[in-house]
């Protein structure tokens, strides 16, 4: 007995011993460490003014054996030109490449740089050119700092000219060549669906009420006392009077926003507004067209003529009145001041129309899927005018600095020379 345990007992010690020096002698695993950082895509191009580069820019990380590192953070930052850029901060993939969400070029044309950091490596730096938006001459181009962007109105005042949509206002000194955010205090949850101005304000109708802004759309207030739903749809000065509407009805203010009262059609829908002097018409949907003499003490319907009743867009031209109806129904026309209504060809798709523009020498219609059309003779003959247009489904049209705006769905803002309307 005593033989055995002599002979086990060594066997169990070099047992443990071996699985103590395995243990003690196992390599630790070599964590990559970064060594270095260059840019791998993205560099030296060119874009249109407050626009996107095409190719997003990217960066490798390599350790001291030019192995991939994967798990690197990096950071992203505009440098210069006044561009901006979405996916700041980042980290490497197993390839070891890292890459910014987008980078779009500043507004203003010239040179622009792209920073990548990597803690503990040097800087290294992407290049951009922003080129200047041309006119196109008598084709559609996208504005510069829209593109792909919701947009569902549009005004001009002076020099600048205003869009709105479903991220806020924004503002254009150069006739809608480019455009930039100016949505200081305005709604920033839902879209900006109007705008009317006065000698001294500038107010946009939002879903989240009516907002007033007295440094042309660098800040804004909220002026919604008085209003009982906040989903506006529309808006319009009529003498010294304001107007908006939504799915409650109608509000009026006398004293520039700082207070609304109820104006009737309590619980109608209504989507467009539009004012022949003092006198207010209203689109709805449902219930036709309504009208008001009075400043919405009591209104009428005026639909004799129609053949729809709903109706989103409203437009005064000179004595005129253009309506924009829904599928099958297009554009209706009344010379008597509502009492009657024409239903238009000429040349017009029987797609919704959305939103107008007008001036003295031409009315311009935004169909629903089917681009623009303007008249030269007050809707009697319609031409098409939809080359260079990426985006059919218009909501909203302004005559500004020589040309024409368009905001459109998804495809954001585009301009065309009004000298195009031929």
């Amino acid at each position: 007995m005593k033989s055995v345990q002599r002979i086990v007992l060594p066997l169990i010690a070099l047992v443990l011993l071996s699985a103590c020096e395995s243990a003690v002698t196992a390599p630790a695993p070599v964590v990559p460490v970064a060594a270095s950082v260059v840019l791998s895509a993205g560099d030296g191009q060119t874009a249109t003014v407050g626009t996107a580069v095409a190719i997003a820019p990217a960066v490798m990380v390599r350790d001291a054996s030019s192995n991939p590192v994967a798990g690197v953070s990096v950071l992203f930052v505009a440098a210069s030109g006044g561009g901006a850029v979405t996916g700041a901060a980042t980290t490497t993939n197993a390839s070891g490449i890292a890459t910014v969400g987008s980078w779009t070029l500043g507004t203003t044309a010239g040179a622009n740089s792209l920073t990548a950091t990597v803690t503990g490596l040097p800087v290294v730096t992407a290049t951009g050119t922003a080129v200047p938006v041309t006119s196109g001459g008598d084709s559609w181009v996208v504005s510069g700092g829209t593109a792909s962007l919701n947009m569902q109105s549009a005004w001009s005042r002076g020099t600048a000219t205003f869009v709105g949509g479903a991220t806020g206002v924004y503002r254009s000194d150069d006739a809608g060549a480019t455009f930039r955010l100016s949505n200081t205090g305005n709604d920033a949850v839902g879209p900006t669906r109007g705008f009317a101005d006065d000698a001294t304000y500038l107010y946009s109708s939002a879903s989240q009420g009516v907002f007033r802004s007295s440094d042309l759309g660098v800040t804004w207030t909220l002026k919604s006392t008085g209003i009982t739903d906040l989903r506006t749809s529309g808006i319009v000065k009529a003498g010294t009077r304001l107007y908006v509407v939504g799915p409650s009805g109608v509000f009026r203010s006398d004293n520039q926003g700082d207070n609304w009262t109820a104006a009737g059609l309590a619980g109608v829908d209504v989507r467009s507004i539009a004012a022949l002097g003092d006198v207010i018409f209203v689109g709805t949907n449902g219930a036709g067209i309504m009208r008001s003499v009075d400043f919405g003490a009591t209104w009428v319907p005026t639909n004799t003529g129609l053949t729809g009743t709903t109706f989103r867009a409203v437009e005064v031209k000179g004595t005129t009145l253009f309506l924009g109806g829904e599928n099958g129904s297009s554009v209706f026309r009344s010379t008597d001041g509502g009492n009657s209504w024409t239903q238009l060809a000429g040349g017009l798709p029987t797609t919704s129309v959305r939103g107008f523009a007008s001036n003295d020498q031409f009315i311009v219609a935004g169909t629903f899927g089917g681009g623009v059309f303007y008249s030269k003779d007050n809707g009697d003959v319609w031409a098409e005018l939809n080359t260079g247009l990426t985006d059919k489904t218009i909501f909203d049209l302004v005559i500004s600095n020589g040309f024409l705006v368009a905001a459109t769905n998804t495809g954001g803002v585009f301009r065309i020379p009004v000298s195009s309307l031929k």
